[in-house]
């Protein structure tokens, strides 16, 4: 199953993502859909991030063996990114919820807060720095 994350700021907005795993509709060896579905729309987003809006996502993973995609949003966006960004990032979320509404047994989609990432990110000890206020609108 892929266990796709996405984290949100202290505000609510969608700031990273996460997704790990094999979804295993499909014996191995063969085509997965799914597992193909959830990776053109990360992949796409990503690509997106930087083609459109002019934005590097922070910390990119792309791991295609271990079937995982990661990235971040960096928090120095002006507000025009901030909102582009935002669209894309629901965009991934609509198109996890729809996957996970059509094959439950092989996706899950959470949200979690961003300091669970940052914590995980430091051997579990917990990070309060705040977001930059460039990201709050």
């Amino acid at each position: 199953m892929i266990q796709a994350i996405l984290y949100e700021d202290e505000v609510g907005r969608l700031v990273a993502y996460s997704a790990m795993g094999h979804a295993g509709y499909a014996r191995r060896g063969h085509d997965d859909i799914v597992c193909a579905a959830v990776s053109i729309l990360g992949a796409t987003v990503v690509n997106s991030l930087e083609a459109l809006c002019g934005v590097s996502t922070d910390d990119t993973v792309i791991a295609n063996d271990s079937g995982m995609l990661s990235f971040v949003l960096p928090e120095d966006l002006d507000l025009c990114q901030i909102h582009d960004a935002g669209l894309l990032m629901h965009t991934l979320q609509q198109g996890l919820r729809d996957i996970e509404g059509q094959y439950p047994k092989n996706l899950k989609l959470s949200t979690r807060p961003i300091d669970d990432l940052r914590s995980s990110k430091n051997g579990g000890r917990r990070n309060d720095q705040a977001r930059s206020s460039a990201i709050r609108s």
